[in-house]
């Protein structure tokens, strides 16, 4: 490993002098929403890789029909009783989420309706794809399949993946209502191109002799990646101890009756388990295990024994885990994952808290919100939130006696945009940019066998950007390079087609250097070519806690 000798660069004079703030309250109850009222409470929120973040809110508003908003980075998106088309009014949020193109793709309950048949409806921001009551456009559902409502959706640029409840006639199953789970693609402007189904009632799943009888609803109980692979849980029919089974499309992952990582336990209760996927096809499962109840609790990551309830930790010793809460496990693309954890601390005031692998991040009773601890974490269905880069963590807490939305940037990559892109490529594919921590890059696509990589970083951009940077001979150059930058050059393994180059570096462990900027891009050089340098594309990089 190389270290990054950024501790001297921190104090240098041509950075900022602010505080970086760790925790940053976005939203709080008695906070104002201009044209509405004062907050009272904080019911979901969302936040996305640049930052953008969301946050569904209840005010005081005298008119409950129009008293809960949507907040877009704390400014009024949406609100219930506000008209969405024609007579159609917003009754009420269910999902919420914040795509790469922030525009929401979600399930709103209607006003204005002609009655509860049709009084719900899947939309692209403020723009209805398809009304409940209508009929599915999916090729392998029976035309006159009627979508009878909708419970969570996930959504990624130009497709929202539903969990749908409909009425087709060939689904055999009892009563009128069949889950299926769907994917919507639309143009991004309103308008509905295709539906498709990923799975259905009745379907018979690979390696299974029962058929789905139902799919699990909760909003983590199913997720999409960015590559449109989905992860679910399929109720079967048949035995009740080894009916529910956990699916990446259609590989079987676990199921109740079955082996865990866990030598010797079987998963007992899949029925209820949070689930995640990232989009290197990496998973999360939290579920329940046979055997000894003090032991039970169970998340896996990836088919491997992650943490398990009386697991005991460096930052909660000599105490072990007892449950790990009714909220969410993320996961994200580089591999972290955030998780909340109740132990056995007799003090119940700070016996639990939310972790980043094996890092307590935020302990109720200890974690400081300007100056004052926080008093309760939600461990909760809707109570924390973490961006899929990994970098940007978002949570729910109590403070003395309101809700708060609480912001934490550990720092990260965010992609410069250039107008000419450039033949070599960095990556960001370990790690976290944090002070005291280590992470990767990897350069690719070199000038040819025995390119040199090397890692440039500047403390501003060039000075062209935005909107472009310099054109030159050798590629379109993002960062600055006039004195005193570039501030670090550090050189990777000698690069050969075929086999990516990866430079790992380690970050002073320097407070000072918390929520610091750096613009970094990939240079090859190359004696035998000409031109004998060539450029990667650009990042920002934060450092983080």
């Amino acid at each position: 490993m190389k270290s990054l000798s950024l501790a001297a660069v921190a104090a240098a004079t041509f950075f900022s002098t602010l505080e970086a703030q760790t925790l940053v309250p976005l939203v709080t109850e008695g906070d104002s929403v201009p044209g509405v009222g004062l907050v009272t409470s904080i019911a979901n929120i969302a936040i996305n890789d640049a930052g953008d973040w969301r946050v569904e809110a209840d005010t005081d508003n005298a008119v409950t029909t129009s008293d809960s908003v949507l907040l877009l980075n704390g400014a009024l998106e949406l609100r219930e009783g506000q008209t969405l088309v024609g007579p159609i009014q917003l009754g009420s949020f269910d999902s919420v989420n914040v795509p790469f193109d922030v525009t929401g793709g979600w399930n709103f309950f209607l006003d204005g309706t002609t009655g509860s048949s049709d009084d719900s409806g899947i939309f692209h921001g403020t723009n209805m794809l398809i009304q409940e009551g209508g009929t599915t456009i999916a090729p392998t559902l029976d035309p006159t399949a009627t979508y009878l409502g909708w419970f969570e959706t996930k959504a990624q640029p130009g497709v929202i993946l539903m969990m749908s409840s409909l009425d087709d006639p060939t689904i055999i199953g009892s009563g009128t209502v069949d889950r299926v789970l769907l994917k919507a693609f639309h143009d991004g402007a309103g308008t509905l191109l295709s539906e498709q189904v990923v799975v259905a009632e009745d379907q018979l799943l690979p390696g299974q002799t029962e058929l789905v009888v139902d799919l699990e609803t909760g909003p983590h109980n199913f997720a999409m990646n960015a590559s449109g692979a989905v992860m679910f849980i399929a109720d079967l029919a048949g035995d009740t101890t080894l009916d529910h089974a956990v699916y990446i499309d259609s590989t079987l992952l676990a199921q109740e009756g079955s082996p865990s990582p866990v030598v010797g336990r079987n998963w007992s209760s899949l029925s209820l388990a949070e689930v995640d996927l990232n989009d290197a096809g990496d998973f999360v499962i939290s579920g329940s295990l046979d055997g000894d109840t003090t032991s039970n609790l169970l998340i896996e990551k990836s088919g491997t024994k992650f943490r398990q309830e009386g697991d005991s930790l460096p930052d909660i010793a000599p105490f072990q885990l007892t449950s790990f809460g009714s909220g969410p496990v993320h996961i994200a693309n580089n591999g972290d994952v955030l998780w909340y954890g109740d132990w056995d601390d007799p003090d119940t005031t700070r016996d639990t808290g939310l972790f980043i692998n094996d890092t307590l991040i935020v302990q109720e009773g200890v974690t400081l919100l300007n100056g004052a601890p926080i008093t309760t974490l939600r461990g909760v269905q809707d109570g924390f939130f973490l961006s899929r880069n990994g970098r940007f963590v978002m949570f729910e807490c109590v403070q003395g006696s309101n809700d708060v939305a609480v912001l934490i940037d550990r720092g990260g990559f965010l992609d410069l945009p250039s107008c000419v892109p450039n033949a070599g490529s960095l990556a960001h594919t370990a790690g976290v940019p944090a002070i005291g921590q280590s992470f990767q890059m990897t350069f690719d696509n070199g000038l040819g066998a025995g390119s040199v990589p090397l890692l440039a970083a500047s403390n501003a951009p060039i000075f062209t950007f935005p909107p472009c940077g310099a054109t030159l001979a050798i590629g379109e150059l993002m960062i600055a390079v006039g004195a005193p930058n570039p501030i670090v050059l550090e050189s990777a393994p000698l690069w050969f087609p075929g086999s990516p180059s990866s430079l790992v570096l380690v970050l002073p462990n320097d407070p000072g250097l918390i929520g610091r900027e750096f613009w970094v891009q990939g240079v090859f050089a190359n004696g035998a070519v000409t031109p004998s340098l060539g450029l990667t594309n650009a990042f920002v990089l934060t450092i983080g806690e």
